[in-house]
């Protein structure tokens, strides 16, 4: 049969999702035809220079002759989706998306159903997950993936062809006859029994991403699923209790999966750096890095990038990291004061301790960027300068810098709610560029002004943070001084 995949993407261009690239395979696998409507290529939603900027990354990026011109669209995304479906005519309509696109991916859905009313339709990713009862009521959406979803799509895709029963299948939840049929949980994938990426049906240019100023063709890569951590911002926590007994949560791939999948991707989409997804790079073991390290140099031999936490990363592994070809490591400063670090992050680490961590990296060779949030619960312009001190003393070649996205069913989403910070049932549906916390102890105004100053106030001499002050306004004087500074102090 037909499947038509809808991603929702509203941050721009050069993201394609592993879990499409996993999903689409296992339904190619079956014999059935998968077709990719990406929102990403359409001119609203392509990445700006703005964007860019607000997040922290100054250095402008060299362009490349050889690279793909983008097959950016000027037309509206619905029009062109009722077309694709008049022509493709899927027998089954499927999305995935994070919290923050949710809203955009049901308004296209609500769209389909508007001119096709039979069509069939489910929604999954991890907004559905957490939320599954609030996505099924959604008019027009008929079964939901309420966990991974690999399977399930195999089977829901195989019984819809067949005309046979699929109100019975685990990880599905179906209206029927007017109710709600609510199905198991099935047990947690073994990683090994994935399929090979498929990421054909996206656009050639979203294999592009810069990193230090050049553009390199990357693939968005992992070898496990989960994390073993309790940030209270993330969802993982909740995953952990939600799929308890249904297998380890935090899984790896053997070494000979992990590196089969990389040699898979390398080959046959000619990729020139892997992107490594994965939660925490540095939760494997030793052993187990050096291993795929051995691997990996003898295999596919391409620099990657990874992300780790601070409390992660030591010497040894490091020095594998290093030797086996990491040139970049993001790691996650969030905050720099500790008390809120601590007792509203859930992230129990020193300053000193995240100094040493940072030092380590770059003292191996390693370019290493810093991962920040602000607009926090009980954080004050103070704490944000202490965020501010600490990558000034960690030094790292880029400081990214959002806004708190206080995700349902995180722990600071009920620490938001219970001291009134947000209202209960927030969702965030304006990504992390927008201020989510009520203006209680600083205004959005002024979280906005730091949000764009946030990186020029790491890198500037201090006798200059007057003029930084300035730039926070939003005119035409201080646009041109901040436009100045990026000039001066900008990338790296």
């Amino acid at each position: 049969m037909k499947v038509l995949f809808i991603y929702p993407n509203t941050s721009g261009t050069g993201e394609i999702p592993i879990s499409l690239g996993y999903l689409q395979s296992r339904l190619k696998g079956e014999g059935h035809e998968v077709k990719i409507f990406d929102l990403s290529m359409y001119r609203a939603f392509c990445q700006s220079e703005e964007r860019s900027t607000e997040m922290g990354q100054f250095k402008p990026v060299t362009p490349r002759e050889d690279m793909p011109v983008p097959n950016i669209k000027d037309v509206d995304p619905k029009e062109d989706l009722l077309q694709i479906v008049k022509d493709y005519n899927p027998g089954l309509v499927a999305v995935t998306s994070f919290t923050t696109n949710f809203k955009v991916g049901i308004s296209l859905l609500e769209e389909i159903k508007r001119h096709f009313k039979d069509i069939c339709t489910i929604y999954g990713g991890i907004h559905t997950i957490l939320l599954p009862g609030e996505v099924i009521n959604e008019p027009s959406v008929d079964m939901v993936c309420v966990g991974e979803g690999e399977e399930l799509i195999a089977e829901l895709c195989n019984k819809l062809e067949s005309n046979s029963d699929i109100t019975s299948i685990r990880n599905l939840w179906a209206k029927s006859n007017g109710k709600v049929i609510k199905n198991e949980l099935r047990p947690l994938i073994d990683l090994d029994n994935l399929p090979f990426w498929d990421f054909d049906g996206f656009d050639d240019y979203n294999f592009y991403r810069p990193l230090a100023g050049k553009l390199y063709r990357m693939a968005n890569v992992d070898i496990s699923r989960g994390c073993p951590f309790r940030c209270s911002y993330c969802v993982n926590h909740t995953l952990q209790k939600m799929f308890k007994g249904l297998g380890k949560y935090h899984r790896v791939k053997s070494v000979n999966k992990a590196i089969d999948d990389l040699v898979h991707v390398k080959e046959k989409y000619n990729v020139e750096m892997m992107r490594f997804w994965d939660e925490d790079f540095g939760v494997f073991t030793l052993d187990y890095l050096k291993e795929l390290a051995e691997e990996y140099k003898k295999r596919v031999n391409l620099p990657f990038l990874i992300y780790a936490g601070v409390s992660s990363l030591d010497e040894e592994k490091v020095k594998v990291l290093r030797n086996m070809g990491c040139v970049t490591i993001g790691m996650g400063i969030e905050s720099g004061n500790e008390n809120i670090r601590r007792d509203i992050l859930n992230r129990r680490m020193s300053n000193e301790k995240i100094v040493t961590a940072f030092n380590l990296v770059k003292d191996y060779g390693i370019r290493v960027s810093s991962y920040n949030m602000i607009g926090l619960p009980f954080e004050t312009r103070e704490n944000i300068f202490d965020t501010i001190e600490l990558n000034r003393r960690c030094k790292p070649a880029t400081s990214s810098v959002v806004f708190l996205e206080p995700y349902p069913k995180t722990e600071i989403h009920t620490i938001g709610v219970d001291n009134g910070f947000i209202e209960p049932g927030y969702i965030p549906v304006y990504g992390f560029l927008t201020p989510h916390i009520k203006e209680k102890l600083i205004s959005h105004q002024e979280l906005n002004g730091l949000l764009k100053t946030f990186t020029i106030y790491t890198r500037v001499p201090r006798l200059l943070y007057p003029l930084v002050k300035i730039c926070e306004k939003d005119n035409l004087i201080s646009n041109w001084i901040f436009k100045v500074l990026v000039k001066l102090y900008g990338g790296h």
